[in-house]
C-alpha cells in the first residue's frame, strides 16, 4: 500500500500540490469562524442533572452570573463614585439591573417585621429610648442580651459582618457627639444607619465598596458579552481619577473574558515561538533552508485543515481544544523530521530524488504510519467519554494528526519531488550520542535494565504523594485583575461572590432552605426573598410583639439631657466593647478585635464624656434632631400589616422571582469557593440543604468530579486499544510489549518526578497524559520497525535514533514555548509535556536497544543449542 502511494506521488506530485492549496484556502476561510468558549457547562453532556439544573435557571433567571464593580477608596469617595456611576451603567445595553444601595423606603416602611423576634427583643429598650443616655442604654443591653450572655458558641462567627457593620454606625455616632455640632443632616442619616443600615455595601473597614450588576444575556452569546464587559470596564475605568478612587470589574463573566484573552495571547506567542526554534533546530540539523522549508508546509497545511475540520464537526473551540495548533506542530514536525532525516540520508549517499523518496516510503513511512494512527486512535478513544471537554478534545486532537500525517505522508514527498532534485551536500550526522549509548548502556544491557528499574520503583514510591489541583488559581494567569479583585472581596468582607443557586417553587419551599442554610457554617451571608418576605406566621409573630412594644414607646423626645446617666451608659459601653472584643479574640474573630480596639484606642468615648460638662445645650439639640428621627421612623414602621409580594419594589421581584414564579436564593460562602482547602468543606456542608444547587462553582466542580473519573476510565481504554494495534502491527506479543515499555515507564517516572517536586495535576495539563503516551509509543515503534529492517542495533541508532534524538529536541521545544504562557494551566502543561518527552525519548534509547541485545542473544544461544543437537 504504501509502497502504491509512493508511485502515484512520483507520477501525480503536481496535481496532488494543487488540489493541496485549494483545500488550503477553502480551510483557512472554515479556521477564520471558529471562536473560543471557556463556558464550562458546555464540557458536560446536556442531559447532565447540573447543566439541566444550571441551563433552568438560565433561563428563568436572566444574568445568573452578573458583574461585580469594585471601588477602593475613602469611604465618602467610594459613594460619591457610585452614586455618579449607577445610572449611566443601567443605560447600558443589555443591562437588567444594577444594584447600587439599599431599597430605603421599603426597609423604613418594613424593616421591623424583616427582623427575627429575638432581635427585636434585644432591641427593645433602643426602640422605646426617648433620650441620648435612654439610646445608649439600649445599645449596652442589646449587646449584653444578644451576645456577651449568649450561649451559642458560633453566634460571634455567624454575626461578624453585621457586628462590624453596627460597630461603624456606633464609630461614627460617638465621632458625631464628640463633635458637639448639632449637624441635622448627619444626625438624620445616623437615625436613619441605626434604623435599616446602611444604605451601600461598604466594607466593614470602609476602604471598599461594591456595585452589582445584573444583565440580560446568556453566557453563551459570547461576542454581545465581550462588548458589554469591556464597555462596562471602560466606563467604570474612566471615572476613578475624577473621585480619588481605583476601580475594576469581577465576576465569572469577566474571568471568562480574561482568560478567553489571555488563552488568545499566549497561543499566538507560544505558536510563533514554536515555529520559530524548530526552523532553528531543522537548520542546524540539516543545515539546508529549503529542507527546513518544505517541513512546515505540509506542517502548517496539516494544521489548518485539523482547524477547518474542528469547525466542521464543533462550530467552536474550548479551553482544552484551544491548544491544538501548538500541540499539532509539536507532533506533526515529528513525521517531517523522520522523512527528511533518511531521504538527506539516502541523498548524500548518491540516489537520485525519485528513488530516495521510494525509500522513505520502503524504510520509515510504516513507523511513521503506525505510529501516527497509533496516537489518532488513543486520541479518538477519548470521543467516548461524557466530559465533552475530553471528547472535544480526542477527536479534534485525532482528526488533527491525521490530517497532519495526511500533509506529510502526500505533500512533503510531492515538494521533494519538485525541490529535491538539485544534489546538495549535507551534513552527515554525528555518531557521538550513538556511540555513547553503544559504549555505556548496550555493552552492559543486564546492568542497564537493573538500574533503569531501580530508579523507576523509587519514583514509584513517590506516587502516593501526588496532588490534582480543584483550585482555578493554579491555572489562571497569574495576577489576574478580575481575580486579584476577587480575592480583595473575600478578605474585605468575608464572603465569596462566587454563589451558590437554588431554585425553589413556592415562597416555604424558599423559606426551609434559607432555615437550613443559616446553620451552615460555610455559609456568610444568604440573598433571598425571604429576607423581604418572611413567612406569614412569622410575620403575624412579629406584629403582635411590635404592637407591644409600641405602646411603650414615648411618643415625645426627653427635653433635657441627664450628664450623669449618660456618663455612666457611655463608660458601660466601653466596658462592653472591651467583653465583647474577649470574645471574639477567643473565637478568632481578629476583625471584630481590631475594630473594638480601633474604637477604644481613638479615645472617642473618651472624649465625648469630656465635652458633656460644657455641651449639654448642643447634646440636647442632637437629642432631639437624633432620637426624633429615630422615634419618627419606629413609629412611622409597619406594625399592622402582613407584607406580600405586592408591596415588594420591583426591583426586589426582578431580582429572585423568575419568568415561570420560581424563587431565586444566592448562598454566598465565606471563604474562596476555588481555593482546594475551603472546597470540601463547602461541599460537605451544602449535602446538610438536601436540595439541588447550582452555579457556575457547582458547574466547576461537577467538570472536576466528571473529568476525573472519565480521565481515568479513558486512559485505561486508551492504552489497552494502542496495545492491540501493535499487536496487529507487528503480529508479535513479544516486540508490542517492548513498544510499551518505553510508555509506561515514562508515565511512572513522570508522576514521580511531579510528586518529588509538588507539581500537580489539574483538570487542564492532565491531557498531556494521552500526549506522552502517544510519544512514548511513536519513538519505540521507530526504533523497533527499522530495527527488524536493518536486523543491527548500531545502524538503528544512527539513523532512526538521529531522527528520533531530533523529533524529541523539537517536539520539546514546541511544548516548552508554551511555558511562557501567562495562563498557569499551559505553563503547567508545557511543563508536564517537557518533563515527559525528555523521559520517553532517554527510556526509548536506552531499555529498547537493551532487551534487543538481551533477546538476539537468546535468539543466537537457541539456534546454537539446535546446530549442536
Amino acid at each position: 500500500m504504501l509502497l502504491k502511494i509512493s508511485r502515484l506521488i512520483q507520477k501525480r506530485y503536481k496535481a496532488i500540490l494543487l488540489v493541496s492549496v485549494l483545500l488550503a484556502i477553502l480551510n483557512i476561510y472554515l479556521t477564520s469562524k471558529l471562536k473560543l468558549e471557556t463556558q464550562w457547562s458546555d464540557m458536560l453532556p446536556s442531559n447532565e442533572p447540573a447543566v439541566i439544573a444550571f441551563n433552568d435557571a438560565l433561563k428563568n433567571f436572566e444574568g445568573l452570573d452578573g458583574i461585580t464593580v469594585i471601588v477602593e477608596g475613602e469611604e465618602e469617595n467610594i459613594i460619591k463614585y457610585i452614586q455618579s456611576l449607577k445610572d449611566p451603567i443601567a443605560k447600558l445595553a443589555n443591562i437588567k439591573q444594577v444594584i447600587a444601595e439599599t431599597e430605603k423606603e421599603f426597609f423604613l416602611k418594613n424593616g421591623l417585621l424583616l427582623l427575627k423576634n429575638s432581635e427585636i427583643n434585644s432591641l427593645k429598650d433602643i426602640l422605646k429610648a426617648s433620650s441620648l443616655e435612654e439610646f445608649i442604654q439600649g445599645l449596652n443591653n442589646s449587646f449584653e442580651k444578644e451576645y456577651i450572655a449568649s450561649d451559642e458558641d458560633n453566634k460571634i462567627s455567624k454575626e461578624k459582618a453585621q457586628i462590624l457593620q453596627q460597630f461603624n454606625t456606633i464609630e461614627d455616632f460617638l465621632d458625631f457627639l464628640a463633635q458637639g455640632k448639632p449637624n441635622k443632616n448627619k444626625a438624620i442619616k445616623l437615625a436613619t444607619e441605626f434604623s435599616i443600615g446602611k444604605s451601600y455595601m461598604i466594607s466593614p473597614d470602609r476602604t471598599m465598596g461594591l456595585m452589582f450588576v445584573k444583565t440580560t444575556l446568556d453566557p453563551t452569546e459570547i461576542d454581545d458579552v465581550l462588548i458589554l464587559i469591556n464597555t462596562l470596564e471602560s466606563l467604570v475605568k474612566s471615572k476613578q481619577s475624577e473621585f480619588n478612587v481605583k476601580a475594576g470589574i469581577s465576576g465569572f463573566l469577566v474571568v471568562s473574558r480574561d482568560e478567553m484573552v489571555a488563552c488568545e495571547k499566549d497561543m499566538a506567542i507560544s505558536t510563533l515561538l514554536t515555529m520559530l526554534l524548530i526552523i532553528i533546530i531543522f537548520y542546524v540539523s540539516f543545515r539546508l533552508l529549503r529542507y527546513t522549508v518544505l517541513a512546515f508546509i505540509p506542517l502548517i497545511m496539516g494544521v489548518i485543515y485539523s482547524m477547518g475540520m474542528t469547525y466542521l464537526v464543533f462550530g467552536t473551540l474550548n479551553i482544552f481544544t484551544a491548544m491544538m495548533g501548538a500541540i499539532l506542530i509539536g507532533l506533526g514536525i515529528d513525521y517531517a523530521i523522520h522523512i527528511l532525516s533518511l531521504y538527506t540520508e539516502e541523498r548524500h549517499k548518491g540516489k537520485g530524488h525519485e528513488e530516495c523518496v521510494e525509500r522513505v516510503f520502503k524504510k520509515v513511512a510504516k513507523g511513521v504510519v503506525t505510529g501516527s494512527v497509533t496516537t489518532a486512535i488513543g486520541f479518538m478513544m477519548f470521543g467516548l467519554s461524557s466530559f465533552l471537554g475530553f471528547r472535544e478534545f480526542g477527536i479534534v486532537l485525532g482528526i488533527g494528526i491525521i490530517c497532519t500525517l495526511l500533509s506529510s505522508i502526500f505533500i512533503l514527498p510531492s515538494l521533494l519531488m519538485v525541490f529535491g532534485r538539485k544534489e546538495v551536500k549535507v551534513r552527515e550526522s554525528s555518531p557521538l550520542l550513538a556511540n555513547f549509548i553503544e559504549q555505556v548502556f548496550l555493552k552492559r544491557p543486564v546492568i542497564t535494565i537493573i538500574g533503569t528499574l531501580l530508579v523507576i520503583g523509587l519514583l514509584l514510591l513517590r506516587v502516593n504523594h501526588l496532588r490534582f489541583s480543584t483550585d482555578i488559581k493554579d491555572i489562571e494567569p497569574k495576577n489576574l485583575e478580575s481575580l486579584v479583585l476577587n480575592d480583595k472581596i473575600i478578605e474585605k468582607f468575608d464572603f465569596s461572590p462566587d454563589t451558590i443557586l437554588i431554585v425553589s417553587n413556592t415562597l416555604d419551599e424558599a423559606a426551609k432552605f434559607k432555615e437550613r442554610a443559616e446553620d451552615i457554617n460555610s455559609i456568610e451571608a444568604i440573598d433571598s426573598i425571604i429576607n423581604y418576605l418572611p413567612p406569614i406566621e412569622k410575620q403575624q409573630k412579629r406584629i403582635n410583639l411590635l404592637k407591644d412594644i409600641a405602646k411603650e414607646i414615648p411618643k415625645t423626645v426627653g427635653n433635657s439631657i441627664n450628664t450623669e446617666k449618660l456618663k455612666k451608659e457611655l463608660d458601660r459601653l466601653k466596658d462592653n466593647l472591651i467583653e465583647l472584643s474577649d470574645l471574639a479574640y477567643m473565637g478568632g474573630e481578629q476583625k471584630i478585635v481590631k475594630k473594638v480596639d480601633q474604637i477604644i484606642k481613638s479615645q472617642k468615648i473618651s472624649s465625648v464624656i469630656n465635652i458633656l460638662p460644657n455641651k449639654e445645650k448642643t447634646l440636647n439639640q442632637i437629642q432631639q434632631t437624633f432620637i426624633g428621627k429615630y422615634k419618627s421612623i419606629i413609629l412611622q414602621s409597619n406594625k399592622e400589616n402582613i407584607i406580600s409580594i405586592k408591596d415588594l419594589p420591583e426591583t426586589i421581584k426582578r431580582n429572585y422571582i423568575g419568568k415561570d414564579g420560581a424563587l431565586l436564593t444566592s448562598l454566598y460562602p465565606e471563604g474562596d469557593v476555588w481555593s482546594n482547602h475551603f472546597q470540601p468543606i463547602l461541599l460537605a456542608d451544602l449535602k446538610q440543604l438536601k436540595t439541588a444547587s447550582t452555579g457556575t462553582f457547582m458547574m466547576f466542580n461537577r467538570v472536576m468530579e466528571v473529568a476525573s473519573a472519565e480521565g481515568n476510565k479513558i486512559l485505561l481504554i486508551v492504552m489497552s486499544v494502542i496495545f492491540i494495534i501493535l499487536l496487529i502491527d507487528f503480529r508479535s506479543l513479544k516486540y508490542a510489549l517492548l513498544a510499551l515499555i518505553p510508555m509506561v515507564f515514562t508515565l511512572i517516572t513522570l508522576v514521580g518526578i511531579m510528586s518529588m517536586f509538588d507539581i500537580a495535576f489539574n483538570y487542564v495539563n492532565i491531557i498531556a497524559l494521552p500526549i506522552i503516551i502517544g510519544i512514548g509509543i511513536d519513538d519505540g515503534l521507530h526504533l523497533i520497525h527499522r530495527y527488524l529492517i536493518e536486523k543491527d542495533i548500531s545502524p538503528t541508532l544512527r539513523s532512526t535514533g538521529r531522527g528520533i534524538l531530533l523529533s524529541s529536541i523539537t517536539t520539546t521545544a514546541a511544548f516548552g514555548t508554551l511555558m511562557t504562557a501567562t495562563y498557569q494551566g499551559f505553563f503547567s502543561f508545557g511543563l508536564i509535556l517537557v518533563i515527559g518527552i525528555l523521559t520517553a525519548y532517554f527510556l526509548t534509547v536506552v531499555l529498547i536497544p537493551a532487551f534487543l541485545q538481551l533477546i538476539d542473544k537468546k535468539q543466537i544461544g537457541n539456534e546454537s543449542k539446535e546446530v549442536r543437537r
